[in-house]
């Protein structure tokens, strides 16, 4: 029996994901949109809440199996992105906890941390050998599930999380504000493609 713990309301970190800036340049939009009061008890307290209902039934059966998704942005800092970040680096966290605490009752809990995915999130972001489609990460990542307990989930994404885990930190920063403005320029791209359709 397989449960995911990803939260029902897991679309609204959606809108947010990729706000470029500074925290403090962001808190008076932030404070507006309500994000930290949405992304907080969705990520932490809901998935802390769906882990405690299904827990006890894997322990009865002695058997079952965790998927807690996090991201690869969670692994490490990440400039302009510090809410996101570590709201995934909290998932990260909990779910190797909960690892070692269960895992002696034949439980997998497993973390999966991608990077880019080409989902709704993304705004479809383009395919390519960095980019999987949902269904091909999905795919790749299932075959992973009794393994391995942290994973990428996908072969490249698994390289590219080598090579930053390894670089010099400043490196690793430098890339973190590149791929959040690159992002945030896609996102609106895409945003101001949709209006001019409307």
């Amino acid at each position: 029996m397989v449960e995911l713990t990803v939260p029902y309301e897991s679309r609204m970190e959606e809108a947010y994901a990729f706000k470029e800036g500074k925290y403090l340049d962001l808190t008076k939009e932030l404070k507006k949109d309500g994000y930290e009061a949405k992304i907080m008890p969705v990520e932490i307290g809901a998935r802390g809440f769906m882990t405690r209902m299904i827990i006890p039934g894997m322990l009865e059966r002695r058997r079952g199996v965790i998927i807690n998704i996090s991201s690869g942005y969670g692994r490490n800092p990440t400039p302009l992105m510090a809410v996101y970040s570590a709201t995934k680096a909290f998932i990260d966290h909990f779910t190797k906890s909960l690892q070692m605490e269960y895992g002696k009752y034949h439980i997998a809990i497993q973390s999966v941390t991608p990077y880019i995915v080409s989902t709704n999130m993304t705004m479809n972001a383009p395919q390519g050998v960095l980019v999987p489609s949902a269904e091909k990460f999905v795919k790749s990542a299932i075959s992973t599930v009794g393994i391995s307990p942290r994973t990428h989930g996908f072969l490249p994404h698994s390289i590219m999380g080598f090579v930053l885990d390894n670089v010099p930190a400043f490196v690793r920063c430098h890339y973190m504000k590149l791929f959040s403005r690159q992002a945030n320029e896609f996102i609106a791209l895409k945003k101001q493609q949709e209006q001019q359709k409307d």
